[in-house]
């Protein structure tokens, strides 16, 4: 299991830990994966109100 969570941590998630902000990107992360965020979820949602804030507009 470490092996594949190092694996997965160099690929998407390497070139974060240069940045300035790796500290604050860190706590984020661990945050959303704490409280169960779901970015597919929360997109779906996402477009489900700039569809009707459009509708309400035209």
């Amino acid at each position: 299991m470490r092996l594949e969570r190092a694996r997965y941590a160099a690929t998407p998630l390497g070139g974060l830990r240069e940045r300035e902000d790796w500290t604050t990107s860190r706590e984020t992360l661990i945050a959303w994966v704490e409280c169960g965020f779901q970015l597919v979820r929360s997109a779906e949602r996402n477009g489900e109100l700039t569809r009707a804030c459009l509708a309400d507009a035209l």
